[in-house]
């Protein structure tokens, strides 16, 4: 697979990063270990959203062209734009 992303745009979508703290905080509330030292008064979304800054959640995006084509891009390869 090409390090190149030929799929829409080089950074997180603002309704990718939506979904990824929504997918994040659920498995941390199902009791999934948080990758981050979680400090007094942190909520679910605060270490969803903290994780996602640092990169750290082992997540693949994949982005899908209405012809069919398709590409998965780790998270770590994308840049996050917007203020999360």
């Amino acid at each position: 697979m090409s390090s190149e992303i030929y799929i829409g745009p080089p950074r997180l979508t603002i309704y990718e990063i939506a979904r990824i703290l929504a997918i994040r905080a659920a498995q941390l509330s199902a009791g999934a270990p948080p990758l981050i030292p979680v400090h007094q008064g942190m909520s679910i979304a605060d270490i969803a959203r903290e994780e996602l800054k640092r990169r750290i959640i082992p997540i693949v995006v994949i982005r899908v062209r209405p012809d069919g084509r398709w590409q998965a891009i780790p998270l770590a390869k994308l840049e996050i734009m917007e203020d999360i």
